[in-house]
């Protein structure tokens, strides 16, 4: 079995390590993840292109967060198993799903 030195100057043995950075990836990619982008985005200057006036009804945000932390979930699972095509699929339906919905008027896009 590999050790790794942790900061606190005890071993540790490398699965429990990468178990740990697991779970950490997990914890930031099903809501850290937000607060950061949110900043990063804000420093950046971007504004989204939705409409202000437009209310959203709790039904509907709901299901767009839901959605969203999937998404999240699945790229994170695809990138550690090294699944690069099954990412991009996904952003491929998300694209078209946009697409789509932008034509019926659903959302502005």
């Amino acid at each position: 079995m590999d050790q790794v030195l942790l900061a606190e100057g005890r071993l540790a043995t490398t699965e429990w390590v990468v178990v740990q950075g697991v779970l950490l990836g997990f914890l930031l990619v099903l809501n850290e993840m937000n607060i950061l982008l949110r900043y990063w985005l804000k420093l950046l200057g971007v504004k989204f292109l939705g409409d202000d006036t437009k209310q959203v009804d709790d039904d509907e945000y709901s299901t767009g967060r839901v959605i969203g932390l999937l998404e999240r979930i699945f790229v994170f699972i695809f990138v550690l198993l090294g699944e690069f095509t099954a990412i991009g699929f996904i952003l491929a339906a998300k694209g078209n799903f946009i697409h789509r919905a932008g034509v019926q008027g659903k959302i502005s896009c």
